[in-house]
């Protein structure tokens, strides 16, 4: 039977990242359960995951209960139209009204809430601003004239005005609903999450690569002696080469920092100790306390975002519910403190409609949800 642990292996399978036993675990799965044609179809991590939420979806008594009602509704439709046709008249009012309320309270009949895209804005330090999509680059002059470009050709289009031979920064602003990468002068690669901005030099200069990151981002760090920095509200990473993911958004109690290969430095602002983290661990910093906590874990796991995948893992509602009102447009009631509180195990694809997020949630867990209009109840 495919599980949610199965799944965590399969993924982790095309993460590459699967120690002895968990392969060996696997392989007497596929063999238990006659599941090589299924690994066979997997080719990506999209497939599984979607093959694994059509799998539980299916697999609920909630599903067959509904299916039997259908069923059942089906059979006597002839009755209840022959009788509707007689207390039309007296019933047509309430029957509008109802119909109405329905229709507002039941998500299917809602105007749907897309996912995020792929967009960001970029102020330069000459005043000049660009609005950034997955294809193309709007850049707004001061002077009044617009210039559109490839995306792929904004950084090179920047080298070629002359106007930052200096060390000059610019701020990259991703909004809510958005993530988008830059590749920086050096080579390296940053993924900016929703809600996230980062700061940073357009040409790398003197004696180290630093940039200022506010919300989530993951680096992928070309190698070079100068040493390249990322500095957050309460810490500062230095690292030579490496790829590792950082969590510091301004509400947060901590900054989590995964580290997926090399390894880093981690220091608390205006601190003189620090501690060093290596590939696969995982560390978080309090930022009242500035204590650390370095822990082991999946570090692949924290980096999933951009891989188009929530992950979440024995997190509050309230938690997962943070994460996806940076992704999707909507508000949120809990009937109780209770539920806020309420602990759960689920994954699920960033390119879904809100809504397929919150039946694959209420399908696994004992949590029930309206949607009326931009709002979301949630409640046991």
């Amino acid at each position: 039977m495919l599980t949610e642990e199965i799944i965590d292996l399969i993924v982790k399978k095309r993460l590459g990242t699967l120690n002895s036993d968990e392969e060996v675990k696997l392989e007497k799965w596929v063999k238990d359960d006659n599941a090589e044609e299924f690994l066979k179809t997997v080719n990506t991590l999209k497939t599984a995951l979607e093959l694994y939420e059509t799998y539980k979806y299916y697999s609920q008594d909630l599903f067959k209960k509904k299916q039997m009602v259908n069923r059942r509704m089906h059979s006597k439709g002839y009755n209840f139209r022959r009788m509707l046709r007689y207390a039309a008249i007296i019933a047509l009012p309430l029957l509008f009204g109802a119909g109405i309320f329905y229709v507002y309270d039941n998500p299917y009949f809602q105007k749907t809430i897309p996912p995020g895209k792929e967009i960001a804005v970029m102020d330069l330090p000459n005043g000049d601003s660009v609005v950034m999509s997955s294809n193309i680059a709007k850049i707004y002059k001061t002077n009044g004239k617009e210039v559109i470009i490839p995306k792929v050709e904004v950084m090179d289009y920047l080298t070629l005005t002359g106007d930052f031979e200096e060390v000059n920064y610019s701020t990259i602003k991703v909004p809510h609903g958005g993530f988008y990468y830059v590749v920086l002068s050096d080579g390296s690669v940053v993924w900016l999450n929703s809600n996230s901005k980062m700061r940073f030099p357009l040409k790398f200069k003197g004696n180290e690569r630093k940039v200022w990151i506010e919300g989530e981002a993951y680096f992928d760090v070309t190698k070079d002696s100068i040493p390249f920095i990322v500095s957050t509200e309460n810490q500062d990473i230095r690292v030579l080469g490496t790829t590792f993911n950082v969590t510091a958004y301004p509400g947060d109690f901590t900054t989590t920092t995964a580290l997926i290969s090399g390894s880093i430095v981690l220091q608390a602002t205006g601190s003189q100790e620090s501690v060093v983290l290596m590939s696969g661990q995982c560390a978080t910093m309090n930022k009242y306390d500035m204590k650390v906590n370095i822990f082991d874990d999946d570090a692949q796991l924290y980096s999933l975002w951009k891989m188009g995948v929530f992950k979440f893992r024995e997190r509050r509602l309230e938690d997962i519910v943070t994460v996806l009102k940076r992704w999707y447009n909507f508000d949120v009631e809990f009937e109780s403190q209770s539920v806020k509180d309420m602990k759960f195990t689920t994954i699920a694809l960033k390119n879904n409609p809100l809504d397929e997020v919150f039946r694959l949630l209420q399908m696994t867990t004992s949590i029930s949800y309206k949607r009326r209009g931009n709002t979301v109840y949630l409640s046991e």
